[in-house]
This record gives structure tokens, sequence and C-alpha cells, in this order.
């Protein structure tokens, strides 16, 4: 068996991926239109748009298997990224990279199989979608021009979803649809008594620095300072957005205070890493402070997730009245047995 090599854009893809929501939302209608139709048109026994998503294939939408996702390394759709075209597999068992693969050794058995690359609105490879079946066979003519045009619907899809959901300067999810995650985010967090965490970014003196060098120069710092951030989330599977201006946000799932704290000041130091010159600030660069959040407690998710961005908004403001490139974090926000917040913490 030939396990599937990474392409070489994996972590910018992978940032699509992430982007679009792909792995996370619930099951969506277009999606199940899709690999309906494609299982009719072929008349395989099974259907899928797979996503490839870190070490797994995690199956968007998938007719004739009761399976939300396998290993990647094993993956069919692996492969598939890798080319242009559509990958046809007419027979498996004579193909070196799949006959000992357990797709076709053991369950589902698979014998014959086609897939086709999905690009996400930036160019990227996201997923395939593919039929299987369980006999050996060919891919007629009309089926590949079927597999096509049904390429193009999700493509398609994609591309509006992106304009739906991106801010046009940074690239990174808007407010509206991020205040969806959170949201989305924080009811999966009360259902599984999971603490969840919140990182607000601001730029430092910002305005000084679009004052000095121009309302042009302060966006390409609001792309690379967003490019910077989503990479920092990214690596930790966490979800960064644009919160408004020079403002940004990230939001963790089952993450600790001591997880949260560790993202934020790797973030800053980032971003002054990138040594982009500001003339009026005290550090001679561009700088960000950051200001985090926890809910820890079924008492404090039951305050809902506005009470936590208001209190990490809270944090970012003391932390830039105390100076520059500082994090810090509001500890025990609601305790169980108190009204206040507790006195909070600065993470150095």
């Amino acid at each position: 068996m030939q396990k599937p090599k990474l392409p070489a854009d994996e972590v910018i893809r992978q940032g699509d991926v992430d982007r679009l929501r792909l792995t996370t939302d619930p099951v969506e209608t277009l999606f199940e239109q899709v690999t309906r139709l494609l299982k009719t048109v072929t008349n395989v026994p099974i259907t899928a748009f797979s996503v490839l998503d870190h070490e797994r294939q995690y199956f968007k939408s998938i007719q004739g298997l009761d399976v939300r996702e396998t290993p990647r390394d094993i993956s069919f759709c692996g492969h598939v990224i890798l080319q242009d075209d559509i990958m046809v597999v007419e027979n498996a068992l004579e193909d070196e990279r799949f006959s000992d693969n357990p797709l076709v050794t053991g369950d589902p058995s698979i014998r014959f199989y086609a897939g086709i690359p999905i690009r996400s609105p930036m160019g990227r490879k996201v997923g395939t979608i593919c039929a299987i079946d369980r006999r050996a066979r060919k891919l007629s003519d009309e089926e590949r021009a079927a597999m096509e045009d049904l390429r193009g619907v999700l493509e398609t899809e994609l591309v509006m979803r992106s304009a739906a959901i991106t801010d046009t300067l940074t690239g990174l999810f808007n407010r509206r649809y991020f205040e969806q995650i959170i949201n989305y985010e924080w009811r999966r967090s009360m259902k599984e008594r999971l603490p969840v965490a919140l990182v607000m970014y601001d730029l430092d003196d910002f305005r000084d620095y679009n004052d000095s060098l121009g309302m042009e120069a302060g966006d390409a710092v609001l792309r690379q300072v967003a490019e910077v951030l989503e990479l920092q989330s990214r690596q930790q599977r966490h979800l960064v957005g644009r919160h408004g201006g020079e403002e940004f946000i990230a939001v963790m799932p089952a993450t600790t205070r001591a997880e949260a704290e560790g993202l934020a000041n790797r973030a800053r130091q980032a971003v002054a890493a990138l040594a982009i010159p500001h003339p009026r600030s005290a550090l001679g660069v561009v700088t960000v402070s950051a200001g985090i959040a926890m809910a820890e407690k079924s008492t404090q998710l039951r305050r809902g997730y506005e009470a936590l961005v208001a209190e990490a908004e809270t944090a970012l403001l003391e932390a830039k009245s105390g100076g520059c490139n500082r994090a810090i974090a509001a500890v025990d926000l609601y305790p169980a047995d108190h009204d206040e917040p507790r006195e909070r913490s600065a993470a150095s």
C-alpha cells in the first residue's frame, strides 16, 4: 500500500479547510443533494464529498456508508488531491497503490474508485467528490462529465460560502460569521461541559501608524498580522476572525487557561518578530496586545458567550492601558459563589 504524500501547499491548504468550516458544520442540504445525484448518475453503492483534514479524511457528505471519517494515510482521496484530473481505479486489487489497502481487503471492499479534486475559492484542493463500487468497472464518458459538472456545483458553493463568511481585507472570518462560530462552540461546551477560551487582540498605537504612513500601509499591516494570528491559531486547531478595525478574536474550545495564555503570548511575540517599523511606537515596531477570557465552570457557561467577549475586551483594555505588547488574562471570571470577577493577572 502506498500512503498518499502531503501536498507541497499542505499548511495553506489546511488553512482553507479550517476557514471554510468544512469539518465542523453539521450536515448540509446541498452537499447531500450532490452526493445523492452522483450516486444516481453513476449507479454505484457509495458516493462522498470527502475533505482531507490533518490526519483524517472527513466525509462532509456520504451515501451508502454509515461512517464520518477514516485515516488519511489509507484514503484514496489523499492521492486524488495530488493531481488535477479525475483519478480512476478500475480494479483496486490490480493497483499496487491500493491492492493491500484495508479499505480494499476489508470493509467496504473497494474495487472501483473515481474521484475528482475540489478546490477552495483560494485555489487549494480541500477534498474530492468520489464514486465507489464493490465491483471492478470502468468510468464512462457521461459519468466523467457528470463528475466534472458536480465539481463545479461544489466549488461554486464554496465561493459563495467564502464570500459570506470572509473579511475581504484579511481573509479571516468576518465578525458576523465568527459570532456564529462562538455561539456554536459555546453551545457545544455547555452540552459537553468543556472549558472554552477567547483571546482578543488589538494592534498597539495603530491610529498613530495610519496617521504616519497612511491607510494603504495600515491595510498591509492588518493583512500581515492576520496571517500570523491565523497561523498560530491553526497550529492548535483554533479559529481566529476579524472583530473589527484593528481587533481580532480567537475562540479556543476545550482549552485550559494555560493553553490560552500560551497561544496569546506566542502570537504576540510572532507579531513583534515581523519587525514592521512603527515610527510612533515606543518599541519601534508593530505589536499587538491581548485580553484572555475563560469559561470553565457551568455557572460561567450559563452566563452566555457575550459575557465572555465582554471580559476579553475588558482584559484587553487593561493590557493596553499598561503599555504595548502585553497580554492579560481575566482569572475566574464568574466564580460560582461570586457575582463579580476576581482580580485579574498579567501574562508575560
